[in-house]
């Protein structure tokens, strides 16, 4: 399984496990993001105005 990194397994995890965690941490991130923009929006089309939802 190591093989294609070139060298034993247990370093092939521990150099991609950190880029991983990063990975997984912008995710939950942008998504986080993602929808408190749509609840925003929704506030937004509920209230007819953008003015009104922003300073709420």
């Amino acid at each position: 399984m190591g093989i294609p990194f070139g060298v034993d397994l247990t370093y092939a995890v521990v150099t991609i496990l950190p880029y991983g965690i990063l990975e997984y941490t912008a995710l939950v991130f942008s998504l986080a993001c993602a929808l408190n923009k749509t609840k925003l929006e929704i506030k937004m089309i509920k209230n007819r105005s953008f003015k009104n939802t922003i300073n709420e």
